[in-house]
């Protein structure tokens, strides 16, 4: 045990909503000691989802001016960078920062002489309208973009994102481009979805379904309206939160198109059963509006569209760079114009009403998922990295 490498993980917002974090952190507690720092925000469980054998330092901020609430910003990261630095002071082996703001604190110890790897891994493209507008992000952004260099490694998660890094900045070495995957998923798990849709008394056999955040980039709109083209008997499963305004939207859409009762928004799952709620869907969509930078390059980041190859359920997404390569020629996905509503809706439908192609794409899915789409193969550069 007292050779055991030490790994201290840290971003600023809830690791439970990260899977790659909660991968990570697993894979990195067979080998190390791990701790998490990370910040519990209001309308965050705290249930964690990281196991008993790593160490959780979670801060709750403070909401104490309300008339001021930019004080109450700038308490709460001065109270995170302290906890960093703390958990830094400690000695760990390797520090992986998770976002910015962290990476921030991270690099800007390098000079304090303590002999620790470095590494940046970043959920999104370091670019303003990836993250949220304050003067805290904005400050870190232009640091973290003139000084990344100084990490001992960077991590992306799309190959594209990883080759205009390069481009881009000083890096001296190429990005590890470690996909969004899921761990590897050996037996799938008994379903919820169909006893859930059942309790609602729908028993339809052709399910569309969509997981993950529930907003305008994800083209929620454009499928419901493609609903014209599948199958009477086909039913939408919407399985995320999302806010008010939207759903509202979304439910008003339904409404006008004449599917509000093929329509099932499930809500919020938790992560440790959201595969459940996924099992038994005949098609999943993984659209993305790729007008953004983050978006576009986004074939490698997107996690739903691996978790769903590990459901073994084939799946309907965009275009864009690298999503042929990774999805359309593995013959694991049906690629679509992310606006076309009349080819997302007849690529949907045909999954629907074959369903010896749909089992093929299927079982494909499954068989590239057990072999690299997943995190354990994504991670061992890693880890040899690490040492």
């Amino acid at each position: 045990m007292k050779n055991r490498k030490r790994f201290l993980l840290t971003q600023r917002a809830c690791i439970e909503h990260y899977p790659p974090v909660l991968h990570q952190a697993g894979l990195l507690s067979e080998v190390g000691e791990v701790t998490i720092v990370d910040t519990l925000s209001e309308g965050d469980s705290p249930v964690v989802q990281s196991g008993d054998m790593i160490e959780r330092v979670r801060i709750k901020p403070t909401h104490s001016s309300l008339i001021f609430p930019q004080v109450n910003r700038f308490r709460n990261l001065r109270t995170y960078n302290n906890t960093v630095r703390h958990q830094m002071a400690l000695g760990p082996n390797v520090v992986i920062a998770f976002e910015p703001e962290a990476a921030c604190v991270m690099l800007k110890m390098k000079k304090k002489g303590l002999h620790i790897k470095r590494v940046v891994h970043l959920h999104e493209m370091p670019d303003p309208d990836a993250y949220a507008e304050s003067l805290g992000a904005s400050w870190a952004l232009a640091y973290l973009r003139k000084n990344l260099s100084l990490a001992d490694a960077v991590i992306l998660p799309d190959r594209d994102r990883a080759e205009y890094i390069q481009s881009n900045s000083s890096l001296k070495t190429p990005p590890l481009v470690v996909m969004n995957c899921p761990r590897r998923l050996a037996e799938l798990p008994a379903s919820l979805l169909l006893p859930f849709l059942r309790e609602r008394g729908i028993d339809s056999s052709r399910i569309v379904h969509y997981q993950g955040a529930v907003g305008p980039d994800h083209k929620l709109e454009t499928v419901i309206k493609s609903m014209r083209f599948w199958p009477a008997d086909s039913v939408f499963v919407i399985v995320g939160a999302g806010r008010k305004w939207y759903l509202k939207k979304l439910t008003e859409l339904t409404a006008a198109e004449g599917v509000a009762h093929r329509v099932i928004f499930a809500g919020r799952i938790p992560y440790d059963q959201l595969f459940q709620y996924a099992i038994g869907a005949s098609v999943g969509v993984t659209l993305l509006d790729p007008s953004g930078l983050n978006t576009k390059l986004c074939a490698g980041a997107g996690n739903k569209r691996f978790e769903y190859a590990a459901l073994g359920i084939p799946q309907v997404t965009n275009d864009g760079p690298g999503i042929q390569g990774l999805f359309g020629d593995t013959g694991i996905a049906a690629i679509a114009n992310h606006n076309d509503v009349s080819e997302i809706g007849q690529k949907i439908s045909h999954y629907l009403t074959n369903e010896a192609f749909a089992r093929d794409a299927g079982a494909k899915a499954r068989a590239i998922h057990l072999q690299s789409y997943n995190y354990e193969h994504q991670f061992q550069k890693v880890l040899e990295f690490i040492g």
